[in-house]
């Protein structure tokens, strides 16, 4: 789901919505002002939306946390379910939303104000900007796109894409695991370029995986239909629960279903693994918590494993796999020692 079909409660749970009117920077600014400007019907759900969070991050001196914030919300939109007005459906006044938000966290809001349309700065004439956004090892990112897509970026990951985009396409160029909900336009198709796969999309959601160090490209598909091609031009059509997999070798594309808890675990802090070789693991927990694993000289690292951890720390995922495995290890800052189990 885009944007423009977002409702007041959705905006008030959206991560990247939520941090531009708490904390904007240049990125998010442009965004959302220039979403806004494009989408002039949705300024009143905006405008409320904003005032609820700012309602709420005002009481609190900006020191609420995501739990607490969360709490508030939740209270404020069981408080409409329960006294909704009676207006049309989907229409928020912005004096009633006020009313409601200071019932709960009360405060006078007066004080607060909106931005307006004159603050709304057209970007037309501005120049193209080649935009780069990386994640390191250890990190992951939302990232907001002049379209309204959504890219959502694991760890040791980079896109790169031209700001406007152009006319007739939206393109990117990816590298690394991200999972995109790209806005629908019939008339301008999203295309990714990642390696020596082409991805081409008009709406819709999925996973891309592209690492440079790993011997194929796959694309998942949650929703929607897209299409991959790779550099010798054959293609094949995604629908949801297909798996692309593109061979880097014998530049061959198979598709196959998949398990959306591995695929797509890892945008809610979930690492799965299934049947997995030990060392396959250890260069995933390198991408994921930032480290460097090595191994002693001594020690011989065979088997495989499969196991499920959810917003787990490093030390208790390899408590894990060491059980089983049989080593022991050492954590130095963001070093890892592979050592055999002491007896």
């Amino acid at each position: 789901m885009g944007y423009k079909e977002y409702v007041l409660e959705q905006f008030l749970k959206d991560e990247y919505f939520v941090n531009w009117v708490i904390a904007p920077d240049s990125e998010s600014d442009h965004f959302w002002r220039e979403w806004i400007r494009l989408n002039p019907e949705k300024r009143p759900i905006i405008e409320s939306a904003r005032q609820l969070i700012q309602a709420i991050e005002y009481e609190h001196e900006h020191k609420l946390t995501d739990h607490r914030y969360h709490q508030v919300l939740e209270n404020i939109l069981e408080h409409n379910r329960i006294t909704k007005p009676t207006q049309p459906s989907g229409f928020w006044s912005p004096n009633w939303v006020a009313g409601l938000a200071a019932s709960f966290v009360i405060l006078l809001l007066s004080g607060i104000h909106f931005f307006n349309r004159s603050n709304a700065v057209d970007h037309r004439d501005l120049p193209v900007q080649i935009i780069t956004k990386t994640t390191s090892p250890g990190q992951k990112k939302t990232i907001g796109l002049p379209d309204g897509t959504i890219v959502k970026l694991n760890a040791g990951s980079k896109l790169i894409y031209k700001q406007p985009f152009s006319e007739n396409q939206r393109s990117v160029e990816f590298e690394g695991e991200a999972f995109f909900e790209v806005a629908k336009e019939v008339e301008r198709p999203f295309v990714i370029q990642s390696g020596q796969l082409r991805t081409k999309v008009l709406g819709t959601s999925f996973n891309v995986r592209s690492y440079q160090d790993e011997k194929t490209i796959s694309v998942s598909v949650l929703t929607g239909k897209v299409e991959i091609e790779n550099e010798d031009g054959k293609s094949d059509i995604l629908f949801p629960e297909d798996m692309g997999v593109y061979n880097k070798d014998n530049k061959v594309i198979t598709k196959t279903n998949f398990d959306g808890k591995r695929v797509f675990g890892w945008k809610d802090g979930i690492l799965v693994f299934k049947d997995l070789e030990i060392r396959t693991i250890f260069s995933i927990l390198e991408k994921w918590y930032g480290v460097k694993i090595r191994i002693d000289k001594d020690m011989k690292i065979t088997g495989r494993y499969t196991g499920e951890y959810q917003n787990a720390s490093l030390e208790r995922v390899l408590d894990g796999i060491s059980y089983t495995s049989k080593f022991s290890y050492t954590i130095n800052a963001d070093k890892v020692l592979i050592t055999k189990q002491n007896k």
